[in-house]
């Protein structure tokens, strides 16, 4: 998966790598028979119950049933489980980050690795490859398969009214644009939002891989851990419920048109939060980025009244893809910064 997405490698992130082969078999899950048996068990379980629970929200508490043609149903069913798992990889990347070396220190091997070409570098630049891209590929699959579900949603709903429902959806944004320009922001939204789960992924054990590097007393190391841990839940859990009571005033339905889907949090007998122009656009950004990474912006419908109601919101996939970018540069930074501060205190 990793040469699929990024080309050729670079000698660290192969397979060739001794330190990236030592790192992956010293974490890989037991395979014997009972051990497989049950980790798919436990895999189906979860995600039984994750699908249920989506479509008991989608269907406002069994009350009613999935409406054609179906695309926002099936967003509303994936949207709060896929959430949860987001957060769920985050904290597991950050605290994996965080371990990484910490576990190195406490089985004596951390300067031993050190001592290799490239030392603390090497080493950590392949805690980064096998947490992102092999403890972690299961959520990750995961994640990407099931916005790969709701691209292909999108893809059915653009084959609506002839073919010209983005060109509807995007006359009526604020400001409007031409459907050229729609088609490559649709893209860019499209693009960012398969990629941003990988990219932030990266940034999260990048910044667990700099602490564990910084604080070599591991008690200090995991009250990092559980400040940071609790910032993610913290902030993603705020701009959920700030961005739900703000669509509460525009009562969407579940063709798109008026009428209540926001079920669940009107059971909380929220407020509706009044927000305009430059305020909605940013609660909008902030939980498109640090959030639901584009979760909220993925059913077409839905995002054609957001485009409508705040202004120059049709940019944000733009700047989410940006933003991919910018994560990118900021793990390659902070993996640099890392080894720099794994030299000088060792």
């Amino acid at each position: 998966m990793i040469k699929f997405l990024f080309g050729e490698l670079p000698p660290w992130a192969k397979q060739s790598n001794p330190l990236l082969r030592y790192d992956i078999n010293r974490n890989r899950a037991a395979t014997n028979p009972n051990a497989r048996i049950m980790r798919i068990a436990s895999w189906g379980f979860v995600l039984a119950l994750l699908g249920l629970g989506g479509y008991f929200y989608a269907t406002e508490g069994l009350t009613r049933s999935l409406q054609m043609p179906y695309t926002l149903d099936i967003w509303r069913a994936i949207f709060f489980p896929l959430l949860l798992i987001q957060i769920i990889l985050r904290v597991a990347g950050f605290t994996m980050g965080v371990n990484a070396v910490s576990e190195d220190r406490r089985r004596q091997t951390w300067d031993n690795l050190r001592s290799t070409e490239m030392g603390a570098e090497l080493s950590l630049r392949t805690r980064w490859v096998s947490i992102v891209f092999y403890r972690l590929r299961g959520l990750l699959a995961l994640t990407v398969a099931l916005r790969l579900v709701l691209i292909a949603g999108i893809l059915y709903e653009l084959t609506s009214m002839q073919g010209e429902y983005l060109t509807i959806l995007t006359s009526r944004a604020a400001p409007s644009v031409q459907m050229e320009l729609g088609v490559v922001l649709l893209a860019a939204l499209m693009t960012a939002f398969i990629l941003m789960p990988i990219t932030a992924t990266g940034v999260d054990v990048a910044l667990g891989l700099l602490i564990s590097s910084r604080l070599k007393h591991r008690t200090f190391a995991g009250i990092a851990q559980i400040i940071v841990g609790f910032f993610i839940v913290g902030l993603t859990l705020i701009l959920l419920w700030l961005t739900l009571r703000y669509l509460l005033q525009f009562q969407f339905s579940p063709t798109g048109g008026t009428g209540s889907v926001l079920w669940l949090i009107e059971l909380l007998n929220a407020q509706p939060l009044a927000l305009e122009g430059n305020a909605a656009l940013a609660l909008f950004g902030a939980f498109s980025i640090l959030g639901d990474w584009g979760l909220v912006f993925s059913q077409l419908t839905r995002a054609g009244e957001l485009w409508a109601e705040i202004p120059y919101s049709i940019y944000i996939g733009l700047v989410m893809l940006v933003v991919t970018i910018v994560q990118v540069l900021l793990s390659e930074g902070m993996l640099r910064l890392a080894s720099r501060f794994a030299d000088r205190n060792e």
